[in-house]
This record gives structure tokens, C-alpha cells and sequence, in this order.
């Protein structure tokens, strides 16, 4: 997105409401001497050209504070309207370096169509994907289908989630797959009314895949895939009507009595088909 097209996406549709003049008669002004005029237009053309250089660096400097949508170090805000793809600059990390996260801020009752997401993660000691809540609250993330496919990482874990029908394939370097079976607890769920709410692509390389949620917010289709070099995908305050894990390659040390994914008993499901083949395996 250029600075003009940022500039006309900020601006929007606003009008700035011009006041109508008074008529009145402009006296006449005469120089005798023209050196007063070169002397006098010189004079407004430098107060012009200042004033323009500075309007020119303010406009700047407030645009590229805005990251364009899947720019990594940015949070970028989704409403019912759907999301922003002009995103607010994340402050540095701890150690004072850039950050490089992309994260996802769902206001209540915010609706996408679709999140695809193809990245390249890992940043040591931060989790690779994770779904948080913003403090005091307690919205869930309502998908109708969650789909993570070929997706390799050290670890993986599920909790606080309800899902109706769960697949999970692919290999895993040891797990735990001890969900609660409830068919009233976990219903089907189909998220409709997503018209307008638009599709969203995210493809490169970021520290880390981070939706934050201040509410139930909704989403129609989910597509998660790629790599994580290190840290874990944390998947928490999840409400979904398919939910599949299929084709990963997760683990962590190699040893297939540890668990690399945990889909822990606080997750509750109404059907499950677990395909899930033990080996040994080291992600890095």
C-alpha cells in the first residue's frame, strides 16, 4: 500500500465543512517598485515551501507508524465490519529488539470469513501460536471449521476448548490425547452472516501467531500451516464445529514417551478420529 493509498484509506469519506465568505471589496494596492514585489512573492514562496515540508513530514511520519496487513510487528484490530488491514506498530521486545510478532485483536462479537495463514515461526522463549484473552475477560474464539494442516512444530497442546467432531493424523513424537466426551457439552457450530466480514492471507516469516480475544468473536474458516523452529502452538478458548489436526510432524526431543501433543481432559468433544502414529522425532 503506497502513502497516497494509505492517506486516502485514512481519510476515507470525511469532509471538511468550508465555510461561505463574506463578499467584500479587495482595495487596490499598488508597488512602485518592483524590487518590493520580487522581495515580497520570494518571501511567501519560502513560507509556502516550509510549510508544505512540514505538513509532508508529519503526513509521513503518521503513516509509516501504520503497518500494512500481513506486516509482521503489528496488531491489526477486527470489528463486526471484519478486520483492519492498516495495523498499529507493536512496542519492542524485552531485550530492546524489533518485534516481529503478527497478532490478531478480535473485539466482541468481531466476524471474519476466512483466516489463512501459511508462516514461517519461531522465537525462543514466546509460544509459536497461541490464542489468549485479553485480562477479565471470557469470550471464546467460534469457528465453524479450524483446519491445521502439514504443519511442523516442536509441541502442541488443547485446552479449555470445545470441539464437536476432532480428526487428528499425521506424526508426533509422543502424546496425549485424553479430551472429555460430552455430546451435550459440544454442539455443532455453523457461523453464518459473515457477508462483507472478508478473507485474510497471511504468508512469510514472523516470531510468532498470536489471536487475541476481548470476546466471543467468530470466524467461518480457519487454514493454519507451516513451520515452528522452536517454542509451543498453544490452543486455548476454542469453540468449533470441525476441528482438524491432520498430516502434522510434531515433536521435540526425540523420545516417544513424553508427550509432544496434549489434548488435555478440560477440552470437551462430541466425536473424535485419532490417527495419530507414534515416532521418533526433533523439530528444530
Amino acid at each position: 500500500m503506497s502513502l497516497f493509498e494509505k492517506l486516502a484509506h485514512m481519510i476515507g469519506d470525511r469532509r471538511i465543512p468550508v465555510p461561505s465568505m463574506p463578499g467584500f471589496r479587495v482595495p487596490r494596492i499598488s508597488f512602485g517598485n518592483k524590487q518590493v514585489v520580487k522581495i515580497i512573492i520570494f518571501t511567501v514562496l519560502i513560507s509556502l515551501g516550509a510549510v508544505g515540508t512540514g505538513m509532508y513530514f508529519t503526513i509521513r511520519d503518521v503513516v509509516h507508524g501504520s503497518w500494512n496487513w500481513p506486516d509482521s510487528g503489528a496488531a491489526y484490530y477486527a470489528d463486526e465490519d471484519g478486520m483492519s488491514k492498516m495495523g498499529q506498530k507493536l512496542p519492542l521486545n524485552q531485550d530492546g529488539s524489533e518485534s516481529q510478532t503478527l497478532e490478531i485483536r478480535m473485539a466482541a462479537n468481531s466476524r471474519m470469513d476466512t483466516l489463512t495463514a501459511t508462516l514461517e515461526m519461531g522465537k525462543a522463549s514466546v509460544d509459536c501460536i497461541a490464542i489468549e484473552r485479553v485480562s477479565g475477560t471470557t469470550g471464546y474464539l467460534w469457528v465453524d471449521t479450524f483446519t491445521m494442516d502439514n504443519l511442523v512444530a516442536p509441541t502442541l497442546s488443547m485446552n479449555a476448548s470445545f470441539v464437536h467432531q476432532m480428526t487428528l493424523s499425521g506424526f508426533v513424537d509422543g502424546h496425549h490425547v485424553g479430551p472429555t466426551q460430552n455430546s451435550a457439552g459440544a454442539p455443532d457450530i455453523t457461523v453464518e452472516s459473515t457477508r462483507g466480514a472478508g478473507t485474510y492471507t497471511a504468508t512469510g516469516t514472523v516470531d510468532r501467531l498470536l489471536i487475541t480475544l476481548a470476546g466471543d468473536a467468530f470466524i467461518r474458516l480457519v487454514n493454519i500451516t507451516g513451520h515452528c523452529s522452536t517454542g509451543p502452538i498453544d490452543l486455548d478458548f476454542i469453540k468449533a464445529g470441525n476441528f482438524n489436526l491432520t498430516n502434522i510432524h510434531i515433536g521435540d526431543d526425540g523420545n516417544i514417551d513424553t508427550v509432544a501433543v496434549d489434548i488435555a481432559s478440560d477440552t470437551v468433544i462430541h466425536s473424535l478420529t485419532d490417527s495419530l502414529i507414534d515416532r521418533s522425532i526433533v523439530v528444530k
